[in-house]
């Protein structure tokens, strides 16, 4: 999953927790939002220029997620 799906998918999480009917969807929400923000992390993290994409597993591992 890329960087745009990733902050999509937080943005409408994040919208989910302002509309959520009951505390328990807007936790659900929030689980989401947090995992989401985890994500993009993630990737940012191994998109810096500090590491370089070196081999096959590498990109495997960006693509997948």
């Amino acid at each position: 999953m890329d960087l745009n799906e990733l902050f999509s998918r937080h943005q409408v999480a994040m919208i989910g927790m302002v509309h959520a009917a009951s505390p328990s969807r807007r936790a659900s929400a929030e689980q989401c939002a947090n995992y989401y923000a985890d994500r993009i992390d993630t990737v940012r993290g191994l998109l810096t220029a500090n590491h370089t994409i070196v081999d096959h597993q590498d990109l495997k591992r960006i693509v997948r997620g």
